[in-house]
């Protein structure tokens, strides 16, 4: 019965993209346009940062690598995309738009509640997270979700943090629903007018992270996955730090490192969104290399033992920071669709042994 909604679904999704250019869904599957699209466009931008063009040898390569591994050639354009950012190809790399398709099968269509912001600490009973509060339908309410009024709130934040953040829940695109309040702008008329959110505390990062950019947080992704054996293993991990002009890190305003090694050593070399590559931040020229993530496996650690107490999911991205005072502080979990592009091409493949190609697409 699944399969059968999921294709009326994808039919409905053709007829309004015929008519109107609509879809009621973000459709990766298959041969999709809208997924072979983003890998061509990304192309663009690599080729054009790399200064390098894919070649028909690789192109080949790719192609075939689509129709045997993945059954649609549909795949290829993740793989060129890859291929030029790595500088040749490799087998066992997981086109996005194929992983797209089967996302919602490893978290079994559960990846909705880490958008939720409000249920995190409901679910992960994970002191890391610097929850203060949360507002529920307009209602103020408690870490132990409690109700409480404003003044109760104001009381637990002045003197201690000049401000909060206020994180609503579903909201997408990196830092593109927040608010900073300060407790003078408490009142019972402002959480009234907010959607459901979380109200945070400022997290103090490490100074490490501070060489390179102060004013926003930076967050270190680590992705975890669940193989078939139960057992939960960190795969990928990146850095990404904010710039000057921006007071949290956003995904359209930041720039991205990978994490080499097993000791958080970072890459030579980061990426903008758009593929921009830089040897050292382009605001306060500090370089990236030879320069380790403190407390990093400490981190890898902590967020395998998150996984491990939510194993319905089969693959988590977790953001979290070192704070200054050698803490690990969970930013925020992602299991609606962690993204894995960054990581397979700087430092994939990352998943071929977990046999994701045998999983059919619905």
């Amino acid at each position: 019965m699944t399969r059968i909604v999921t294709r009326s679904a994808k039919r409905l999704n053709d007829v309004l993209a015929r008519l109107c250019g609509l879809r009621i869904t973000r459709d990766y599957t298959r041969g999709d346009r809208f997924g072979v699209n983003i890998a061509l466009k990304t192309l663009a931008e690599v080729e054009a940062s790399f200064g390098r063009r894919l070649s028909r040898q690789h192109k080949a390569m790719a192609d075939e690598e689509a129709i045997r591994r993945f059954g649609r050639v549909e795949y290829a354009p993740w793989l060129y995309v890859y291929t030029v950012i790595h500088g040749d190809f490799k087998r066992g790399w997981i086109p996005d738009n194929f992983y797209g398709s089967i996302v919602h099968l490893l978290n079994k269509d559960l990846g909705r509640t880490t958008d939720c912001k409000t249920l995190s600490e409901k679910i992960l009973r994970s002191g890391a997270l610097p929850d203060l509060a949360y507002v529920i339908d307009g209602r103020l309410y408690d870490r132990q979700y409690k109700p409480i009024g404003v003044d109760t709130l104001r009381q637990m934040v002045q003197g201690v943090h000049d401000t909060v953040f206020v994180k609503a829940d579903r909201s997408y695109g990196g830092g593109s629903s927040i608010r900073i309040l300060t407790p003078d702008e408490f009142s019972s008329d402002t959480f009234a007018r907010i959607d459901d959110a979380v109200i945070q505390s400022p997290i103090r990062q490490h100074r490490f992270f501070e060489q390179f950019v102060s004013g926003s947080v930076a967050t270190i992704r680590i992705t975890t996955v669940k193989d078939a054996d139960g057992k939960i293993s960190a795969r990928a991990s990146w850095l990404r730090l904010g710039r000057s002009d921006t007071r949290w890190v956003r995904a359209d305003r930041s720039i991205r490192i990978g994490v080499t090694d097993a000791i958080g050593t970072l890459a030579d070399v980061g990426y903008s969104e758009t593929w921009e590559r830089y040897s050292e931040h382009p605001d306060t020229h500090v370089p990236f290399a030879a320069r380790a993530i403190p407390e990093y496996q400490r981190a890898v650690d902590f967020c395998v033992a998150l996984h491990q107490g939510v194993p319905q999911f089969g693959i988590i991205g977790w953001d979290v920071i070192t704070t200054q005072d050698d803490q690990i502080a969970l930013i925020e979990w992602n299991g609606g669709y962690p993204s894995i592009v960054f990581s397979e091409a700087t430092r994939g493949p990352a998943f071929a042994d977990l046999d994701w190609h045998r999983t059919p697409p619905p």
